[in-house]
């Protein structure tokens, strides 16, 4: 049920390994800190070239901190909110021209506009550092001068080539730390230190982790990468630790979201006691909430945690509480966002009609996609596979159908075999035919490409792949391949699948994708005991790593490659 409610954010990237080294998404109204940010809900509903221009303009003016790469994030939709909340327009987080055309204006004539602003973000510093001034166990990770930096100065004697010849967990974390420090741009250096403490938490080092996020000079990312320590430490199998973690949380918004991330991977993992010890504070952290486009969710979220506690008649009440605040969300994504997030909820539940009605409330049809795959997966989990595609089969979007379609038929071959999807898969595939924008296309063949893989149609899944126009995707789905071919025994079309994988790993240009994606693959190869293809694959990324040289970028891949030896070892 809880994985249910998760799909209502991050739907596009669900697939991809990981999300790319130059796209991740910052934490709404704060510096982005792994683990913190979420994935676009609506990520190709909008032209690239206009929110290009839209998080160039904004990032002029100190509203946006994450990448300019045309994807529709949840932190460039913030930044748009921030803009017209700050300059009196009506807010619907929209990347469109007439916004461009204020943006320019403001640009050129706009100092009184930028002073309000900063302002706001000064406000929002004071407020966090104050937070963690306030907590003795806290008060350690904030420099006396706000102003001062504890990071330091790079090393410009330092010479890596001993630690890319012979790398090491300890050698590459030490490295990335040192390239951070290049890093001009105070948010994108507390980024990157957010990637190495998650890497220190992972490893299980919590005092690293600790000492790592003392080095971040912005308060407001300190306090989101204590919210990733807790997450990453109940994901290591420390929640107690968690607990501890997130209670050090000043701000309740982020505090109440981090305890109940901990209560859902508690009940997840059927945990449910632990789970119920800390449902009390997370119901105090969220009863104080007032903006409602960031608590619907998370009481949505909630409600089903209640759920599974059986607490239904509380769970019913925290629900009723996310449908008052829906009328107080202006702008139509954003309210869509939310009505999605209900009805998840109470498809989650098992209350499918409420949750139909309430998809019934999002006036455009394209923007109902997400919420219906919601419901989809929740009448799949809970086994009623004719209700699931009749609703799909609701789905306009051919992009979003594709989706639905996919987990269903996903369900059928787990459960009863590849004849039993025989005719789902077919409909996946002319919904797949359908798309015709970009990475969605190219996203929807990869999933087409991976029932067939499943199914142990190989050739059918390589003629997809070679139709695949996203370079990573394209290598992703080579890869699956050829791993299945293996596990079957099918050494000849293993060795022509690796080298397909190979061919489509060298046509990815950006150096920190291609390491991110050779690291993925050397993780997996070394989980499924071939050693010697995940060192090749390690090497090679390490390679890729040593020739990138934006520090961000560089830094970053640092951390990915530091955890991925630990996760070989």
């Amino acid at each position: 049920m809880l994985r249910a409610l998760g799909l209502v954010v991050g739907l596009i990237a669900a697939i991809s390994l990981a999300p790319r080294a130059d796209a991740a998404t910052a934490a709404p109204g704060a510096p982005a800190v792994p683990g913190t940010g979420i994935a676009p809900l609506f990520p190709d509903l909008f032209d690239r070239e206009i929110v290009q221009r839209v998080q160039t303009l904004l990032q002029g003016i100190g509203l946006y901190r994450g990448p300019v790469d045309g994807t529709m994030s949840e932190a460039t939709r913030q930044g748009i909110r921030d803009y017209q909340r700050a300059s009196g327009l009506p807010i619907d987080s929209e990347a469109t021209k007439a916004l461009i055309a204020h943006l320019e204006s403001a640009a050129g004539q706009g100092q009184r506009l930028i002073q309000r602003l900063d302002e706001i973000k000064d406000d929002q510093i004071r407020s966090a550092r104050a937070g963690l001034l306030s907590r003795p166990e806290t008060r350690n990770l904030v420099a006396t001068d706000p102003g001062s930096d504890r990071l330091g100065i790079a090393d410009p004697t330092r010479d890596p080539t001993a630690c890319f010849k012979d790398p090491t967990t300890a050698c590459l974390l030490g490295e990335a730390l040192e390239t951070t420090k290049s890093i001009a741009r105070v948010e994108f250096r507390d980024w990157a230190l957010g990637d190495i403490i998650q890497v220190h938490t992972r490893l299980g080092d919590f005092t690293a982790a600790w000492r790592t996020a003392g080095l971040i000079q912005d308060a407001r990312s300190i306090v989101n990468a204590l919210g990733s320590i807790a997450r990453t430490q109940t994901e290591v199998g420390s929640p107690s630790d968690a607990v501890a973690t997130a209670r050090l949380i000043p701000d309740s918004r982020l505090r109440g979201e981090t305890l109940l991330a901990i209560m859902e991977t508690l009940l997840h993992r059927g945990l449910a006691t632990p789970a119920r010890a800390i449902l009390g504070e997370t119901l105090e952290a969220t009863a104080s909430l007032v903006e409602p486009r960031q608590t619907v969710p998370l009481l949505s979220r909630l409600a089903v945690a209640q759920a599974r506690l059986a607490e239904t008649a509380d769970s019913g009440q925290t629900l009723a509480r996310a449908v008052g605040r829906l009328g107080a969300i202006e702008g139509n994504i954003d309210r869509a966002t939310a009505i999605a997030a209900v009805a998840s909820a109470q498809a989650a539940i098992g209350d499918t009609p409420a949750a139909l009605a309430s998809v019934a409330r999002i006036g455009e049809s394209h923007l109902r996609g997400p919420a219906l795959i919601a419901i989809v997966t929740a009448q799949v989990e809970q086994g009623d596979t004719s209700s699931a595609l009749a609703t799909a089969k609701t789905i306009e979007d051919a992009r979003y159908r594709v989706t639905a379609l996919a987990r269903i038929a996903g369900s059928q071959i787990s459960k009863h075999g590849m004849e039993a999807a025989k005719t789902t898969i077919g409909e996946v595939r002319t919904a797949a035919d359908r798309v015709d924008f970009g990475y969605a296309k190219s996203y929807a063949l990869s999933q087409v490409a991976e029932l067939l893989v499943a199914t142990g149609a190989f050739e059918d899944a390589t003629i997809i792949a070679g139709r695949i126009e996203d370079e990573r995707l394209r290598a992703q789905v080579y890869w699956q391949v050829a791993s299945a071919q293996q596990g079957s025994g099918d050494q000849a079309g293993f060795e022509r699948s690796w080298t397909a994988t190979n061919q489509a790993i060298r046509a990815i240009i950006s150096g920190p994708d291609r390491a991110w994606m050779l690291s993925t693959i050397a993780i997996e190869e070394a989980r499924r005991g071939d050693r010697e293809r995940a060192k090749q694959s390690f090497t090679r990324a390490v390679e890729a790593v040593s020739d990138v040289r934006n520090p961000w970028f560089r830094a970053r891949s640092l951390s990915r490659l530091a955890l991925a030896l630990a996760e070989m070892n």
